[in-house]
């Protein structure tokens, strides 16, 4: 019984957070390594072909919590002026399941060491909600009638990128249209516009310690502004680990290790500091990412960011 009353609270915190507010953009840690799932303007800002996938699975324990699964490839081409970039998306909360997929251009202009990148991105996202999946204890009340609902609506974003081997600044809209719904009753929203904005500095600590502040601000009309704070310390050159306080209500660690100058693989675990820390086993989210060079002018060397 206590199960089935958390599921369904679960369930209905998730659909009041649809219709109140909008849905929210998928939850990310191992952006701090591949930040075009935030911003378009990162395609090909390395000057090489990166193919990675990411998978989220947060709060484990609690029925219907969201389960984020991203493949993407984006690689630098016309003699590394330009970037293209496809990701996919799935992104599971509640009864909720999206689909997105998004296609990025970047156009990058060097200054000596430093590089601007600007891009934009088009996108396809479909929209699922099932509400069949709800374990309800009364199926008869009149005033909740959902009907599951199904349909696809385009969107485009925007980002700016400068960077240098040792530092970065970014500013983004990934999806800059709101999307509302019409059902023939009454008007929601479903999504409202994400705005970020991210920067870091990699400073040297040691012959063999090197030391990666950054931070990852997110803001969202008709919700707080939430703030990443990360320090990622690098050692050897081959092992990252680092401590990220999310918004003073989660803390979570992260590594990643450089098996070679292609191939990265990514763990990162979190864990609320709020009462949901005592009804789940925290969220982890894995990574494996492949850096490659198969065209002219693109060369493989070590990237922190």
């Amino acid at each position: 019984m206590k199960k089935l009353y958390r599921t369904i609270t679960v369930a209905l915190l998730l659909i009041g957070c649809h219709y109140a507010q909008g849905q929210q953009d998928p939850l990310y840690n191992q952006y701090l390594f591949n930040q075009l799932i935030i911003n378009p303007a990162y395609a090909g800002a390395h000057n090489i072909l990166n193919a990675a996938v990411i998978s989220r699975a947060q709060w484990i324990g609690l029925e219907g919590a969201p389960v984020t699964n991203t493949a993407l490839i984006h690689s630098s081409i016309a003699g590394n002026k330009v970037g293209l970039g496809f990701m996919a998306i799935n992104d599971r909360l509640g009864v909720n399941n999206n689909t997105e997929v998004h296609v990025s251009y970047s156009y990058k202009i060097d200054f000596g060491n430093t590089r601007l990148s600007f891009g934009i991105q088009s996108s396809i996202i479909n929209y699922q909600y099932n509400y069949d999946e709800l374990n309800l204890e009364f199926v008869n009340d009149a005033s909740f009638q959902p009907v599951d609902e199904n349909f696809t609506k385009p969107n485009f974003g925007a980002g700016l990128f400068l960077m240098s081997e040792k530092f970065y600044l970014g500013g983004s809209v990934p999806r800059i249209l709101n999307i509302e719904v019409n059902d023939g009753v009454m008007s929601s929203t479903r999504y409202n516009q994400h705005y970020y904005f991210a920067g870091g500095v990699l400073l040297t600590v040691s012959n063999f310690v090197k030391l990666k502040p950054s931070f990852l601000l997110k803001v969202v009309e008709s919700s707080p502004a939430s703030l990443d704070l990360t320090g990622s310390f690098l050692f050897g050159e081959f092992v990252w680990a680092g401590v990220t306080l999310r918004n003073l209500n989660s803390i979570g660690v992260n590594t990643q290790v450089e098996l070679s100058d292609k191939l990265r693989l990514g763990y990162s675990f979190e864990l609320p500091t709020n009462t949901l820390i005592t009804s789940n086993f925290g969220t982890h989210e894995l990574m494996v990412s492949l850096d490659m060079a198969p065209f002219g002018r693109q060369i493989l060397k070590r990237r922190y960011f």
